[in-house]
């Protein structure tokens, strides 16, 4: 059992490709889950924002302490990250860079006109 979220990934900063993957690298070695993110195809080498992707929703407890973690390890570098729980209504957004870190929880968007 357990709870299932579905998180989106960006690397909010300019770097290479190469940077990119050291970053999704160490954040799958945080996590312990090989290959758990990915970056999204591109042919660029560089990009203002990486999109990192997973195989879907998945059980990740930790994720603010690990998410701290990794930014501290990449001070430089902006991270944000998106997570939507299997309960209607838990969505949130987080952003991360150095010792910073900003949650915010949200109401999903809808595309259903409100009374």
């Amino acid at each position: 059992m357990g709870y299932y979220t579905r998180f989106d990934f960006e690397v909010r900063t300019p770097v290479t490709r190469e940077r990119a993957e050291q970053i999704v690298n160490r954040l799958n070695t945080i996590i312990g889950w090989e290959d758990c993110f990915e970056l999204a195809d591109s042919e660029d080498t560089t990009l203002s924002t990486w999109s990192l992707e997973t195989n879907g929703v998945m059980k990740w407890y930790d994720w603010e302490e690990d998410m701290s973690q990794l930014a501290n390890e990449f001070p430089d570098v902006e991270f944000r990250l998106e997570g939507n729980g299997e309960d209607e209504g838990d969505w949130w957004v987080a952003l991360f860079k150095g010792k910073r870190e900003q949650i915010k929880y949200c109401s999903p968007p809808s595309d259903e006109w409100e009374d």
